[in-house]
């Protein structure tokens, strides 16, 4: 199956700790479509994602989150533990699932979230679940000869 996400612009949600946007002035540019979504933190100049998720609406969920004191919390460094999420400005990232005939957009969505998570679980950011708790990660090291190994990578890591 092929899927395409078409991505736009990511929305700044905070300043200095103080969230920009209410659940009743969501920027416009924000579609009523199907798609995933992540937020992330900016420090220096690389945005790390804290959370991943999928929606058939893009604009009501976000109007939900922010109407979550859990996650306005987290989105404002409130009640974080891990420092890599704490800190720094907030961003929402959307993409717009462009389904083709026959393609049920759940189905499709779960499968795009599903490789994001896997993707930054990957590279180390921290994860929170929709239980807002970080995902537990094991870090696998594969040692001794690199033929052996064959196309597996020397380090990864995976969800617990």
């Amino acid at each position: 199956m092929e899927i395409s996400i078409q991505w736009f612009e990511p929305v700044q949600l905070t300043e200095r700790g103080r969230l920009l946007l209410s659940p009743d002035n969501v920027p416009d540019e924000i579609p009523d479509v199907a798609g995933v979504y992540y937020f992330s933190r900016r420090y220096g100049s690389t945005h790390t994602p804290f959370y991943i998720g999928e929606t058939l609406n893009l604009r009501s969920r976000l109007r939900s989150h922010l109407n979550t004191v859990a996650i306005v919390d987290v989105l404002r460094g409130i009640n974080v533990s891990d420092t890599q999420i704490r800190q720094g400005t907030r961003y929402f990232h959307y993409g717009a699932l462009e389904t083709k005939r026959n393609q049920d957009p759940k189905k499709c969505l779960s499968i795009v979230q599903k490789f994001m998570i896997r993707t930054a679980v990957e590279y180390g950011a921290p994860i929170l679940n929709k239980n807002l708790t970080k995902i537990k990660i094991h870090n696998i090291h594969f040692a001794g000869n690199r033929h052996g190994r064959g196309w597996f990578d020397e380090n990864a890591s995976i969800e617990a």
